[in-house]
């Protein structure tokens, strides 16, 4: 009986764990956030001016007497990508011209020859 609550307090003890680790490092919606060690506190005040001088938009909490530097910062959105075609692609023009003329005329425009039926197009893939 004794080996079955050690076994509930080692699980409750791993879940607590768990939690605490899942919450030091959130995510929120468009910002990521991570903690940074800085050591010893210091002074009073001393580790959120330690942390703000490294990172300006940081948060310093000492816990034990030690510094830790909580920052976010913003998650870019995506790139959007568009795709379209800009002719046949045929022995004078291979995948590789195909390529050439999606990168000269679409921004980041890469390109490759698609078979659609008994033809092959030239289709771009690039940033809208």
């Amino acid at each position: 009986m004794a080996n079955h609550t050690l076994n509930y307090w080692q699980c409750f003890g791993i879940i607590v764990l768990m939690v605490a680790a899942w919450n030091m490092v959130p995510i929120l919606a468009d910002k990521s956030c991570k903690s940074y060690p800085f050591g010893a506190c210091g002074g009073r005040g001393q580790c959120d001016q330690n942390c703000k001088a490294r990172f300006p938009d940081g948060q310093g909490s000492c816990d034990l007497g030690l510094c830790s530097c909580y920052s976010c910062t913003k998650i870019p959105p995506p790139k959007k990508k568009c795709i379209g075609g800009i002719g046949l692609c045929s022995n004078v023009c291979d995948e590789n011209c195909c390529n050439g003329k999606c990168a000269g005329k679409f921004n980041e425009g890469v390109g490759f020859c698609n078979s659609l039926g008994v033809y092959r197009m030239c289709t771009c893939e690039y940033t809208c």
